[in-house]
């Protein structure tokens, strides 16, 4: 779902009251599945200056952090392969983090989503100026949901994009970063 408009002006709460209205709260209702009742660690609310400070900690030599919210279909389906990135990337270092878009009212969604999704590790809701959180991850990034990003280990951005990914580009993308930063190119 392309979220962006011309021009980054933008705020991205404003986009998601946009959205959330076109869409009609998009995966949600009386026609969704039951919500299947498991263990979620709470979620952790995220600044961009925390944000930056995950970066660059040095102790994964890969970052992937993906921009999601509960109503974005388009992030809805490419979430199990999120997961599933996670939990093949863990044994190698590789962090995944999930951050959600909603706002902070729909942290029981986001929550009931998570464990729906079998996430069984740190996830985070977004705190603060959208701009400076859009900017942390990319000064070219609209705000478009889905949004994913992957880092080196120093913190900088070696890919990104706008909308669905999926799992084999998400592989290829995050073996690569971990070619260079095993070889000291990244």
């Amino acid at each position: 779902m392309r979220l962006g408009m011309p021009g980054r002006g933008f705020r991205l709460g404003a986009l998601l009251g946009l959205a959330v209205a076109a869409c009609g709260g998009c995966g949600g209702g009386a026609d969704s599945p039951p919500v299947l009742e498991r263990s979620v660690p709470p979620v952790e609310g995220l600044s961009a200056d925390a944000l930056r400070g995950l970066l660059r900690d040095g102790s994964a030599p890969a970052t992937v952090v993906n921009v999601w919210a509960t109503w974005c279909l388009p992030c809805r389906e490419e979430f199990p392969d999120l997961v599933q990135l996670e939990r093949e990337f863990r044994p190698s270092g590789v962090r995944v983090v999930l951050v959600s878009a909603d706002f902070p009212d729909r942290r029981g969604e986001v929550e009931a989503f998570l464990a729906e999704q079998g996430v069984g590790f740190r996830t985070f809701l977004k705190q603060g100026p959208d701009m400076e959180f859009i900017d942390t991850l990319s000064a070219q990034w609209s705000g478009a949901l889905p949004g994913t990003f992957v880092f080196d280990a120093r913190g900088a951005l070696q890919w990104s994009v706008e909308g669905k990914t999926d799992l084999p580009t998400l592989r290829r993308v995050v073996e690569t970063v971990l070619a260079g930063n095993a070889s000291g190119r990244s």
